[in-house]
């Protein structure tokens, strides 16, 4: 562990954990479960955390990450199941705001049936629009939850065990005490109400996108202690090790070889890291986007020009951003693509981008389309840190990286470090390196190999869809997955939008518009109801036939 930060972090928490071992509620560590990133956000505190002078209050002082599972592990309640045998109840799916579950509505419908699964919604009145009657059954939290809640007993005792830390320059601070004590009423509220709902709905697998809030920890554990395993997806791309550790879940599903690598050297055991990928991705093995020509009279951009799509991480830094812009327009024959972070587009905060737009002609901003669209269509992707590099090199798509420490913190480690040379701090040497991409056919060909090799390692599966299906069948000998009766084997068959597939070995192939010019004889392609096309699975994309 290089960080002081970090090393403070996980000694505290372990030590918070430790002293408030017996504060429970129904057999459930009330000081595990809350999420104590949130009580360290006051600025005083924060200083106190990056500096040595707290090392000596730390007992539990972590020397290595191999050590911060197991720690943890002491105090996590893991269901006690049979691989084959817990199958009586459903699959549920948590799908809530904060939960960063992000499965397209294709994936419910093609592998979670509704027969098989239930939605479980933290609140009546935050309905997410994916959530509907023909994916499965919605059930919502706010139905199971008692009024009648005491923890003035709670509460007491864990003032009392506060008292112990009068002389702790971060226990006894009064807005970290305020903040733990407000989370307790919050939490017991959530283990009352997810044991209601657990008592009166069968459930045997739980689904969830991530374990570092108060929901998903406390559903995970109230889970585990009635035997019902637990699968956490992969949210996002590791850039806080904080919001990642330590693992809840029984399995957790991950991007690829980097997150396995990742959680091992971290002390997770290997058999609870399952490499399915996301199903976000799956679209880009299996759907079809927009044509070039389409693409570049949107943008009126001339086809003899190279594209490079800038999609932004929230960037703090926005000068630098231009200064990369201004350095890549002294090339005459490259156009730019903006492409704000979706909250940045929800929160209206692109008026920087647009002034840099404005910069030239041959900088456009897409706030719009979509980045699949986008990302079949241009030539170099430039990234800081998120999934789009991921999604970029997934599209054969050559990524640079406008890298800035600011905005990664993961003890002095970089996602995309594998990578080497083509992560840049100065943007004038960022943009040197995109034009000898340009420039140079021996380059491209060095470049793209190790981009490929890094693909490989970071990302394998092309059906995250059905990967996570299967892990649901690995721990409870059911799958959520229904077949769909069809008689449609190796026919072309279109829906009332005249999208054509291919069905084979039970998948359905969407074809590409340029080869709809092949097919002669029209009147053997099947029309079929929407609502049987949509619960045949995806497979690959056809480029030709």
């Amino acid at each position: 562990m290089n960080s002081i930060y970090y090393r403070n972090y996980w000694g505290l928490f372990a030590d918070f954990v430790e002293a408030f071992e017996n504060l429970t509620y129904r057999n459930i560590p009330l000081a595990l479960v809350g999420n104590f990133q949130s009580y360290l956000t006051n600025k005083a505190i924060r200083e106190v955390m990056k500096s040595e002078t707290l090392t000596p209050y730390i007992k539990n002082q972590f020397q290595h990450s191999d050590e911060i599972q197991p720690f943890f592990d002491r105090y996590l309640k893991l269901p006690t199941y049979r691989n084959k045998g817990n199958n009586k109840g459903k699959t549920l799916i948590l799908q809530g705001k904060s939960d960063h579950l992000r499965f397209p509505i294709e994936t419910f419908l093609e592998y979670f049936h509704p027969t098989k699964c239930i939605f479980l919604h933290p609140q009546k009145e935050v309905t997410n629009n994916f959530i509907r009657q023909n994916i499965g059954h919605v059930h919502y939290l706010d139905d199971y939850k008692s009024s009648d809640i005491t923890s003035a007993k709670i509460i007491e005792k864990a003032n009392g065990i506060l008292e112990k830390f009068k002389k702790h320059p971060v226990f006894s601070h009064e807005i970290f005490k305020g903040r733990f004590l407000d989370t307790i009423p919050k939490i017991i509220e959530l283990i009352i109400a997810f044991e209601e709902y657990l008592k009166k709905v069968p459930v045997s697998c739980l689904i969830v996108g991530n374990t570092n809030g108060v929901y998903t920890r406390t559903l995970t554990q109230v889970a585990a202690l009635k035997g019902i395993p637990s699968i956490c997806t992969q949210h996002g791309i590791i850039a806080n090790e904080i919001g990642f550790l330590p693992i809840f879940a029984t399995k957790h599903a991950v991007f690829g070889e980097y997150e396995k690598d990742w959680y091992i050297t971290r002390g997770v055991k290997e058999d609870r890291i399952e490499i399915t990928g996301h199903p976000r991705f799956d679209r880009i093995f299996t759907h079809h986007p927009i044509s070039r020509s389409n693409f570049l009279s949107k943008f009126n951009i001339y086809p003899n020009k190279k594209i490079v799509l800038i999609a932004t991480n929230a960037i703090q830094n926005k000068a630098v951003l231009q200064l990369l812009v201004e350095k890549l327009m002294l090339n005459p024959n490259i156009e730019i693509i903006l492409k704000p972070h979706p909250k940045e587009i929800l929160r209206n905060k692109i008026k920087q981008y647009q002034q840099i737009a404005s910069i030239s002609k041959s900088v456009h901003l897409s706030t719009k389309m979509e980045l699949n669209d986008l990302l079949e269509n241009v030539d170099v992707v430039v990234q800081q840190l998120s999934t789009v590099a991921i999604e970029a090199m997934l599209f054969n798509k050559p990524v640079f990286f406008m890298k800035d420490r600011t905005n990664y913190n993961m003890d002095d480690q970089y996602y995309f470090e594998k990578i080497g040379e083509s992560a840049y701090e100065n943007p004038e040497d960022l943009a040197k390196k995109i034009n000898e991409y340009f420039r140079s056919e021996l380059y491209r060909k060095i470049y793209t190999q190790k981009l490929r090799e890094f693909k490989n390692y970071s990302y394998p599966e092309m059906f995250a869809g059905k990967n996570i299906a299967n892990t649901v069948y690995k721990l409870t000998g059911t799958s959520p997955y229904q077949a769909p009766e069809s008689n449609f084997e190796g026919k072309l068959i279109k829906d009332s939008n005249n999208r054509i597939y291919l069905i084979e070995n039970g998948m359905k192939r969407s074809i590409h518009s340029n080869v709809l010019n092949s097919i002669t004889k029209p009147q053997e392609i099947l029309l079929v109801k929407e609502s049987k096309i949509s619960r045949i699975p995806h497979g690959l994309k056809i480029q030709s036939l």
